[in-house]
């Protein structure tokens, strides 16, 4: 389970060497970034909270963002 940005570049990582056995699950609120992922299962935190956007390494707009779900 990768979230924000420095999750998905992991997840996608994992998937690029190969790990099996496993189901990949990322978790963002920057839309695009989702659209980059390799993952299986993609989830969009916070799409009111940030507009699609990212949190902008901002931990209340996180929080925000992962509770509007």
């Amino acid at each position: 389970f990768g979230v924000g940005g420095g999750g998905g570049n992991a997840v996608n990582n994992m998937i690029t060497a190969g790990l099996r056995g496993v189901e990949f699950v990322v978790a963002n609120t920057d839309a695009q970034a989702l659209t980059m992922s390799k993952a299986d299962r993609l989830i969009q935190l916070g799409a009111h909270v940030t507009e699609g956007l990212g949190a902008g390494s901002q931990p209340e707009v996180g929080r925000a963002a992962a509770e509007e779900c």
